[in-house]
This record gives structure tokens, sequence and C-alpha cells, in this order.
């Protein structure tokens, strides 16, 4: 790896993809003032802790780790929208435009996606048979996290009150 840390904030879906597929029809950005709205209040507020040596997830409840790195939530985004703007991915996952574009790159050369020039944009292939580079999922490949995450996130639980 290059030297990036792995990103870990929180992924902040949108728009869901049909259930158990990933489809270039739905867009991972919500043009919803509100979200977007929230979404760059978050990213700020995430820039300004990193400038001050924090990790941005100084908010999260029980820690300051996830579960996806960065390069999975870019991978996750592209996958829900083929052809979202690098900065919109950027955007949706709290990252800036350039690592999104420096983990595009990564993706591409791993073989899990392929970059296709549509007129002045670009479309993202996703190679769903593409395998975990980990030792520990060797021998999996991403298709199972692709559909996993291309359906409605679960509605969180509230407690029953009485």
């Amino acid at each position: 790896m290059s030297g990036r840390s792995p990103c870990t904030v929180p992924f902040i879906p949108a728009s869901p993809a049909p259930s158990g597929a990933v489809s270039a029809s739905t867009s991972i950005v919500d043009t919803s003032p509100d979200i977007r709205q929230e979404i760059h209040e978050k990213k700020d507020v995430y820039t300004k802790q990193a400038h001050a040596g924090g990790t941005g997830d100084e908010s999260l409840s029980g820690g300051s780790w996830t579960f996806l790195t960065s390069h999975a939530r870019v991978l996750l985004a592209l996958a829900r929208d083929p052809g979202v703007r690098l900065r919109e991915a950027a955007e949706t996952c709290v990252l800036t435009e350039r690592t999104v574009q420096a983990i595009v790159a990564d993706l591409e050369q791993g073989g899990y996606l392929t970059r296709v020039r549509n007129g002045r944009r670009n479309r993202y292939r996703i190679n769903p048979g593409a395998t975990f580079r980990h030792p520990a999922e060797a021998g999996r490949d991403i298709e199972g996290l692709l559909t996993l995450f291309a359906d409605d996130p679960p509605v969180p639980r509230t407690p029953h009150q009485s």
C-alpha cells in the first residue's frame, strides 16, 4: 500500500439500489439539500479534526474505528452509480476528491474496476469476480460485499416504549 491510512469515517448511504442488484441507474448522491448540507457539515468537522490531529471519528459511539476502509466505500459508491463524478463520490464518502482519485487508481490497478471514457465523463465497471487482497479473505470475491451493500440499509431499531 502507498502509506495512506484507511478512512475511518462513517459511510452515509443515499439512494438505494434495487434489491439484490448493483444498478447504474441508482445514484449514490442524494440531491436533497438537507442531506448534502449534512454531508458538508460532517466533512468540515472531519477536516478540522484532522488538521487538529484527530482522526475525524471522535464523534462515533464506541470508539474511533469503522469496519469499512476508504477503498471499500469508494468501490461501493462507484458500484451504486457507475457514472458518478468523483467529486460527488468524495462528498458521499467524506473524503477529499484527490483521495478518491488515488483510491480509484489503486482499485483500477488492482483489477477491481475499469475506467471507461464516455464523452467527457468516466464510467466505472466493477469486476465482481475480483478477490479480496488480505490472506484472511483469500479466495472470496467482492460480489458478496457489493450485494450486501446494494440493498437499502436496515432501519435502525428503536427501543419499544411502554
